[in-house]
């Protein structure tokens, strides 16, 4: 997948960033105008959109950075740091293992790393992770197909997100023990299966 190797790339590039200095917006608007411009230009402007409005926002959206959302989801070049810094804090001995079970599909990443209560935590974070790993077909390295519920389908992924959200108004996640943890997170990816196999 290419977000996942070009993730990799960048964060082997800039590894010695900080997450303070890698907040700063200015850096990543510089490098999408100059070192990866044509990067950036061939990855979100391939096709011209048929609207000027649509192509304008397609600029400002991977060009630019709108807020620190910009920074983590739009941003042509610092997307991929932060997923390359996610990784290796999640997994530091196969970080890409986790960018491809993570960017399998972009509605998972979206669900996932756009949830801050979620992804900024660690211990959550390897947490879910560890339960993705467990639903991901080992054998063939994807998830299971899509005809069988699986907790990789959108619906179903989103679900799970909302009620580990609503479970954590609750619980105080990160401060729960390893085991106790696992179990929550397995007990809401269950449900959000059975939940999707019966809608």
């Amino acid at each position: 997948m290419a977000d996942a190797e070009n993730a990799m790339l960048i964060w082997k590039a800039l590894t010695k960033l900080t997450p303070q200095q890698a907040a700063d917006e200015r850096l990543w608007v510089y490098l999408c105008h100059e070192q990866c411009a044509q990067y950036v230009k061939r990855r979100w402007l391939g096709k011209r959109p048929k609207k000027d409005e649509d192509a304008v926002r397609e600029v400002r959206n991977h060009f630019f950075v709108n807020g620190n959302r910009g920074l983590i989801r739009d941003n042509g070049v610092s997307r991929l740091w932060w997923l390359g810094f996610i990784a290796h804090n999640v997994d530091d001995e196969q970080p890409r293992r986790f960018l491809d079970i993570l960017l399998h599909r972009q509605d998972v990443r979206s669900a996932l790393i756009e949830r801050p209560s979620v992804s900024m935590n660690v211990h959550v974070l390897r947490g879910v992770y560890a339960v993705m790993r467990e639903h991901w077909n080992e054998g063939e390295g994807k998830p299971l197909e899509d005809s069988k519920p699986s907790l990789f389908q959108r619906e179903i992924f989103r679900d799970w997100m909302i009620g580990l959200n609503r479970r954590g108004g609750v619980v105080l996640l990160d401060a729960l023990p390893e085991k106790d943890l696992g179990a929550l997170l397995r007990q809401e990816a269950e449900r959000a299966i059975e939940a999707g196999a019966a809608g």
